[in-house]
């Protein structure tokens, strides 16, 4: 099946179905595909969007797992209807999380159906 993303990208996913790890690997392939959900902060607010992002990434200071855990959080948040509060409190674009849902799923069903 064709997949709508980089080669490399589609060879991760491949990899990721058969190791067993692919709904991570899914958030970080819809969100290089797409963009990054963390907005760029007023001037007088990086420092705490840089720290929002740093708690998000946990010990690892990856990038990767901020995204991961940000995904992760956010549609815990949706089904708290806290989505919004959230997105604001961690500097991070609820549009943007809701494109990466979609490309998710979009990626899954490719997945799923070949």
């Amino acid at each position: 099946a064709q997949m709508p993303c980089e080669p490399r990208i589609a060879k991760m996913l491949v990899l990721a179905v058969t190791s067993r790890c692919l709904s991570p690997l899914l958030t970080i392939a819809a969100g290089v595909s797409y963009r990054s959900p963390f907005v760029l902060a007023m001037p007088h607010e990086r420092e705490h969007a840089n720290k929002a992002k740093i708690r998000l990434a946990g010990n690892s200071q990856s990038d990767g797992i901020a995204l991961i855990n940000a995904f992760s959080r956010w549609q815990t948040s949706m089904d708290e209807g806290k989505a919004f509060e959230f997105c604001r409190k961690h500097f991070l674009s609820h549009s943007t999380l809701k494109m990466i849902r979609s490309i998710r799923s979009q990626l899954f069903r490719i997945l799923k159906d070949a």
